[in-house]
């Protein structure tokens, strides 16, 4: 009686093992079918493109231009790359790159130095500066992008900043 107690409960033991392993339907190999980023869904807006809820319950977007503009970037580092898609988000204060097809990624403060965007109003090049690197004044600190107005012994620097401003209504909760 002990010996067929202990066969059923290990045999429960392994076919409860054997239903926990994942089964390729198609080759029937145990274990097969690995998830794979391409079989995840897409979720996009109403014109078709992809879909970005940049802050929730927030009307608008955080860059100072919203669509990529062709830009100049150079790096703390010394280094440079022109053309480059990339928009400035004024609320992280981040650089946002545009990679192959439609993949964007920003990059970390403090890897670029400066950037510039370029674009054309009313048919007229104009480009738009922005340098960090200077010193930390109320609640911006050295990896926060001034826009460079004029240069010479004098610069011009603005601060680009958008802020989220939170209300709660106190009858509702």
């Amino acid at each position: 009686m002990r010996n067929l107690f202990s066969l059923c409960f290990f045999l429960n033991l392994f076919f409860s093992a054997i239903a926990q392993l994942k089964v390729n339907m198609g080759e029937g190999k145990i274990g097969a079918g690995k998830i794979s980023w391409d079989d995840q869904f897409l979720i996009v807006d109403k014109n078709g493109g992809s879909f970005y809820s940049y802050y929730e319950g927030v009307e608008g977007d955080p860059f100072f231009m919203a669509p990529f503009k062709s830009a100049l970037i150079k790096l703390a580092s010394g280094e440079e790359f022109n053309n480059i898609s990339a928009r400035l988000d004024v609320y992280t204060q981040m650089i946002q790159i545009k990679l192959n097809g439609d993949t964007a990624k920003y990059i970390l403060p403090g890897v670029i130095s400066e950037v510039i965007f370029f674009d054309t109003l009313q048919s007229i090049p104009v480009s738009y500066k922005f340098q960090c690197g200077y010193p930390a004044v109320d609640k911006l600190n050295k990896n926060s992008f001034y826009q460079v107005l004029s240069e010479g012994k004098v610069e011009l620097l603005k601060s680009q900043v958008k802020k989220i401003n939170k209300l709660k209504n106190d009858m509702t909760g």
